[in-house]
């Protein structure tokens, strides 16, 4: 579903400058980046505002998000509505330790709608399976 609150021409692609581009911390002349190499990554340049499936950079360069995860690739960056209750639930509770710490009630809601679904798939494949042969003696 194309984003509304995007206009067209924020959407096409477009290198304004050879990548990594000149604000890039990974261009040539750069100053050091401060992030150690050991958690490296693939992207040539430094990503600020992508939206739907377009990486915007640091130097205007608009490239499509070859690299995005099934959230992104089902809905985009900065969907608004992705925002908005993203926003709605900051304002209520943001994440805790794991459960067995901060129990918290979404995990409470979450793990009610699963259970039944998961005893009922048990149930299935019990049903289907056939059992296993008995241990033969030897003498």
């Amino acid at each position: 579903m194309p984003c509304p609150a995007i206009s067209p021409c924020r959407r096409a692609v477009a290198v304004l400058h050879p990548l990594p581009g000149p604000k890039s911390p990974r261009s040539p002349g750069a100053p050091r980046h401060p992030v150690s190499r050991g958690a490296g990554t693939l992207a040539v340049s430094t990503w600020t505002t992508p939206h739907g499936a377009i990486l915007v950079g640091v130097d205007g360069n608009r490239l499509i998000d070859l690299g995005c995860g099934i959230g992104v690739t089902t809905i985009g960056h900065a969907h608004p509505a992705v925002a908005a209750a993203a926003f709605e639930q900051a304002n209520k509770l943001t994440h805790t330790l794991p459960f067995t710490v901060s129990p918290y009630e979404n995990y409470v809601k979450v793990a009610e709608k699963l259970a039944p679904q998961i005893a009922r798939r048990l149930r299935i494949a019990r049903s289907s399976s056939t059992p296993a042969p008995k241990p033969s003696r030897t003498p």
